[in-house]
């Protein structure tokens, strides 16, 4: 009996030996390993050389790019066909002989006026695949015109199409920007008969505010080697196809100040309304201002232009023209600045 006795004791004796060790002992080696693991940097951190190694701050996680940027922004609304509409647009279409006779949009059908074309685009089979039909780092572009020739046993099917945005110029707008692609096919006629574009800034009576910088006409060449900034496309039925590239266009507006004035874009087919001729365009609103970055005691500065005009990533041979015209509102004199891209 006593040695059950005495066993009993040195077990009892062992467990509470045990637990004073995991009351009194455990938590000094968890304090002791917190410490540890405190003095310990945290990971993915950088290092500035002290007599201790100090932690900066984690290093950022590299930011994924923007797989749609945006190069080009407008003040107004939709001029740039953003909303993948004709909002705030107007339309309207008809013949060579009674332009712009039916309101509206003459979008379905098998002879399609107005086309809504969003980015990427495609190469237009009518320039050879020579243009891409949506400008580099546009969301979206409107075709303005019909690509069909029509015997001339057919000729009731309207070959015209216009559009009309209003501007309201306020400092937001004072620069105004529009872009066009032209692709024309020549009929053999005259010039007065041959298809054609147009591009107009006028009031809200139609008066042109600068025959200089703010019109543009031209008609289909009658035929042979393609004038300067031009291109041919050989082989399309029945005749051959003139087509010029992206070409962007700024208008200073600051004169008309509190107007509205318009930009009017009209493309048509031929006087028979037989052969073919259509844009593709686009427009802009930019406060005319250059903004300027500049940290003290810097020896440089940072020009950023409008963002509506074209960036001018590997040089300006990426953009096959620009045209600006500046109006002096004190005067009658219009001076326009132009720079043809080869």
């Amino acid at each position: 009996m006593d040695a059950l006795l005495s066993g009993t004791r040195m077990n009892a004796v062992k467990i509470i030996a045990f637990l004073t060790f995991l009351f009194l002992f455990q938590p000094c080696r968890r304090l002791a390993a917190q410490e540890k693991s405190e003095a310990m940097p945290p990971p993915e951190s950088t290092y500035k050389l002290r007599p201790q190694l100090m932690p900066l701050g984690a290093r950022p996680k590299p930011q994924m790019p923007d797989p749609a940027p945006k190069f080009f922004e407008t003040s107004c609304p939709n001029s740039d066909f953003s909303n993948g509409d004709w909002t705030n647009w107007t339309g309207a279409y008809g013949f060579f002989s009674t332009p712009g006779i039916f309101p509206g949009y003459s979008s379905t059908g098998s002879n399609i006026l107005h086309q809504i074309i969003p980015a990427p685009g495609w190469q237009d089979p009518f320039t050879c695949y020579g243009l891409n039909n949506v400008f580099p780092g546009e969301n979206f572009v409107t075709r303005l015109g019909d690509t069909l020739y029509i015997p001339p046993t057919n000729t009731t099917i309207p070959k015209e199409g216009e559009m009309r945005y209003a501007i309201n110029v306020t400092p937001d707008s004072y620069l105004f920007i529009y872009r066009y692609a032209i692709v024309l096919q020549t009929g053999g006629h005259s010039d007065a008969e041959q298809p054609d574009f147009k591009v107009q800034i006028t009031d809200a009576a139609g008066v042109e505010l600068d025959p200089t910088c703010g019109s543009y006409h031209i008609a289909a060449q009658y035929g042979g080697a393609p004038i300067p900034g031009w291109h041919l496309c050989t082989g399309v039925y029945p005749m051959d196809v003139y087509w010029k590239d992206w070409t962007t266009v700024g208008m200073d507006l600051t004169a008309y100040s509190g107007q509205t004035v318009y930009i009017n874009f009209k493309a048509r087919g031929c006087y028979y309304d037989t052969h073919f001729g259509y844009a593709y365009i686009s427009a802009y609103c930019n406060p005319m201002a250059i903004q300027l970055s500049f940290c003290p005691d810097s020896t440089t500065a940072t020009l950023t232009a409008p963002r509506a005009l074209p960036p001018t990533r590997g040089g300006a041979r990426d953009f096959p023209g620009l045209r600006s015209g500046q109006r002096n509102p004190s005067s009658s004199t219009t001076r326009c600045l132009m720079i043809f891209i080869m």
